[in-house]
C-alpha cells in the first residue's frame, strides 16, 4: 500500500485540475500485487465526487484491490484536504452503505451533536469517527494507508481545483471575520484556482489520525487537548461531548420498485428527512410518471414533493425478514434483514386527488418553509466496487468553512450546529437500488447543496432506473430540476429551464421562481447489475459543478 500512496501523491502534486479530463493510471504494473495500483484488471468499480483529486485517490484504492469502503475513506480524507470548506474534519455527514456479502443496505449517521459546554454552540466533529466506523466494518486495507495520501497532500501541498475555489469564495466572509489560516494570502486575497496550498496544521492532525485511528480526538489525551484548545478559542466543546459523539449504524428506508428491485434511502433524524423515500414510494406505486416529460413530468414531481412533505414520516413501519441463503462452497445460512418501509397501498393513497391539469392546493399546516439558498459548505460522493458493494455519502460544514474559525494548532474548522436540523436532513441525500433476489447493485447516488437535494436525487434516480437504456450523462445534465416548497407555495426551477416547462407549470397554477442551481449530484448506474461479466456501468458527476468521475471496464 505504501507504493500506491507514494505514486498517488507524486501524480497529484503535478495536477492543476480544473474540470473533467481523463487522467491515466498513476501506476499500472503488469505484476502488481494486492495493495498496489493496477492489481485489479478490467472493471474495478468507479468513483464520482465534487472534487477531482479525491476521485483519483478513491480510484487508486479500487484498482489496488480495495473495497468500496476503503475507497470511500480515502476519498473523504482527500476531500478534507482538497475541499475542507465542505468536507472538513470538523463537519459531519451520512452514508448509505451496501454490503454485497449479506445483501444489506445500512445508514451510517455521523452528523454529530451540539456542544454542551460554555462558549459558542457548535457541531461536535463527526467525520473522522464516521469514516473510522465505516472502515472498521467494511474495510480491507490498513487504515493508515487510506489516510497517508491526504496527509501528504496537506503537508507538501495540493493544487486548488476549480471546485474548491468556487466553494472557498462562498466562505470568504466567514474566514475574514474568523481564522484565515492558509486560505487567505498575506495580501488579503483568498487562494485561487491552481494555487498551491500547504496546510501544515491539518497535516499534523491527519498524522495523528493515521497513526492512532479515527478516535484520537475523541478519547484520551487527544480529546483532552482538543477540548482544551477549543475552550480557549471560545467554543463549547467538552471532553464529554467528544467521548459521547459516536457514529450510529441504522437501518435504511426501503421502497419496493420495479422487477423485484428496491430503492433504499438513509434513515434521517427528522420527519422531513423521509421526503426522498416517500416521494419514491408514491411515484413508484402510482406509476404515472413513466413515459411523461416536460411540464407534465415537472408537475407530477412537484405534486409528489408537496404531498410527501405534508405527510411527514407517517406510515413507515419497521420490518424484519428472514430467508435462507445458499451460496456455492459456503454453508447454508439464515439471513435476517431489518429495514423501514412504507406500504404500497399507503403510498398510492397519497396521490389521491391528483389532477394532471391543475396543482393541488395543500394546507401548509404551520409547516416551516425550506427556501433555496446557496451558502456552500456541503458535498457528496459515490463509490462502487466490482463486487457490488457501494457507499454513497453526503457531508456538510453547515456553510462554507462552517464558523470560519479553527481549533488552534489543529487546522480543524468547526461547523455551527444547524438552527434547523430538518434543513440539514433535506440537503443531504443518498440512494441505492438493488435486486431483492440475485444480489445485484443497479444504482447508487448522493446529492448535497440545499433543501432540494433529496427531491432532486429522487427525480434523477427514478428517471434513470425506469429505463435501463437511459443515458445517465444526459439525465444528469438535463433541465429542469424541480423543487416545491410547501410552506411558501413556490415551485423552483433552474435558470435555463425550457420555457414550455415553466409556462406549463404556471398554467397549472404553480407560482414559479428560478434559481441558479438545485443541488449537485453524483451517480452510478449499472443497467445489468453488479457483479456481472460485463458491467456496462456509467458513473457521472454533476455538470453543474466541477467534480470528476472515473469508471473502468
Amino acid at each position: 500500500m505504501r507504493q500506491f500512496a507514494g505514486s498517488l501523491i507524486c501524480g497529484l502534486l503535478a495536477l492543476g485540475i480544473a474540470g473533467c479530463t481523463h487522467i491515466p493510471f498513476l501506476e499500472d504494473s503488469p505484476n502488481a500485487g494486492l495493495g498496489t495500483t493496477g492489481f485489479v484488471k478490467g472493471f474495478f468499480g468507479g468513483v464520482a465526487a465534487d472534487e477531482p483529486q479525491a476521485v483519483l485517490a478513491g480510484r487508486d484504492v479500487l484498482t489496488a484491490g480495495g473495497t468500496a469502503a476503503d475507497a470511500a475513506v480515502s476519498v473523504y480524507f482527500t476531500l478534507s484536504v482538497t475541499m475542507p470548506s465542505a468536507a472538513g474534519l470538523g463537519g459531519g455527514g451520512i452514508c448509505l452503505v451496501r454490503n454485497a456479502d449479506n445483501e444489506s443496505v445500512e445508514t451510517l449517521d455521523f452528523l454529530g451533536q451540539p456542544s454542551s459546554g460554555p462558549g459558542r454552540r457548535v457541531l461536535v466533529p463527526g467525520n473522522p469517527r464516521g469514516m473510522f466506523a465505516l472502515h472498521a466494518k467494511y474495510g480491507r486495507f490498513e487504515w493508515r494507508e487510506m489516510i497517508r495520501p491526504a496527509e501528504n497532500l496537506a503537508r507538501f501541498g495540493s493544487i486548488v481545483s476549480r471546485a474548491f475555489a468556487t466553494d472557498l469564495a462562498l466562505g470568504e466572509n466567514a474566514l475574514a471575520t474568523g481564522d484565515p489560516g492558509p486560505y487567505v494570502r498575506a495580501n488579503g486575497k483568498i487562494v485561487g484556482e491552481r494555487d498551491r496550498l500547504v496546510q501544515t496544521e491539518l497535516a499534523a492532525t491527519l498524522s495523528q489520525i493515521r497513526a492512532r485511528g479515527g478516535g484520537v480526538i475523541y478519547a484520551g489525551p487527544g480529546a483532552r487537548r482538543f477540548s482544551d484548545d477549543a475552550e480557549r478559542a471560545g467554543f463549547g466543546i467538552t471532553m464529554r461531548d467528544l467521548e459521547a459523539n459516536l457514529p450510529i449504524w441504522r437501518s435504511a428506508l426501503k421502497v419496493p420498485f420495479i422487477q423485484d428491485t428496491n430503492l433504499h434511502f438513509p434513515m434521517p433524524r427528522t420527519p422531513n428527512g423521509t421526503l426522498a423515500a416517500k416521494m419514491a414510494a408514491m411515484l413508484a406505486a402510482d406509476g404515472r410518471m413513466r413515459g411523461t416529460k416536460g411540464s407534465e413530468r415537472a408537475h407530477i414531481f412537484a405534486e409528489a414533493i408537496q404531498r410527501a412533505m405534508a405527510d411527514g414520516a407517517a406510515g413507515f413501519h419497521a420490518v424484519e425478514s428472514k430467508r435462507v441463503i445458499a451460496q456455492p462452497k459456503k454453508p447454508q445460512q439464515t439471513r435476517t434483514t431489518s429495514y423501514t418501509q412504507l406500504d404500497t397501498d399507503y403510498a398510492k393513497r397519497l396521490f389521491t386527488g391528483f389532477r394532471a391539469e391543475r396543482l393541488t392546493q395543500l394546507a401548509a399546516g404551520g409547516r416551516e418553509s425550506f427556501p433555496i439558498t446557496a451558502k456552500g459548505g456541503s458535498t457528496s460522493f459515490v463509490v462502487i466496487d466490482n463486487g457490488g458493494n457501494a457507499v454513497a455519502c453526503a457531508l456538510t460544514m453547515n456553510g462554507s468553512f462552517g464558523t470560519g474559525r479553527a481549533v488552534p494548532s489543529t487546522g480543524v474548522y468547526l461547523a455551527p450546529f444547524p438552527e434547523n436540523p430538518a434543513v440539514r436532513d433535506l440537503s443531504l441525500a443518498a440512494a441505492i437500488t438493488d435486486k431483492s433476489f440475485g444480489n445485484k447493485l443497479f444504482f447508487a447516488g448522493a446529492a448535497s447543496g440545499d433543501a432540494a437535494s433529496q427531491a432532486v436525487l429522487t427525480e434523477l434516480g427514478l428517471a434513470i432506473s425506469y429505463d435501463p437504456e437511459s443515458k445517465i450523462d444526459e439525465i444528469a445534465a438535463s433541465a429542469p430540476r424541480i423543487y416545491r416548497d410547501l410552506a411558501s407555495g413556490i415551485t423552483y426551477t433552474e435558470t435555463g429551464a425550457p420555457a414550455d416547462v415553466r409556462d406549463g407549470l404556471i398554467q397549472r397554477g404553480h407560482r414559479v421562481e428560478t434559481t441558479a442551481q438545485l443541488s449537485r449530484v453524483n451517480m452510478a448506474f449499472c443497467p445489468y447489475g453488479l457483479p456481472a461479466p460485463v458491467s456496462g456501468c456509467r458513473i457521472v458527476t454533476d455538470p453543474r459543478g466541477f467534480g470528476y468521475s472515473t469508471v473502468s471496464e
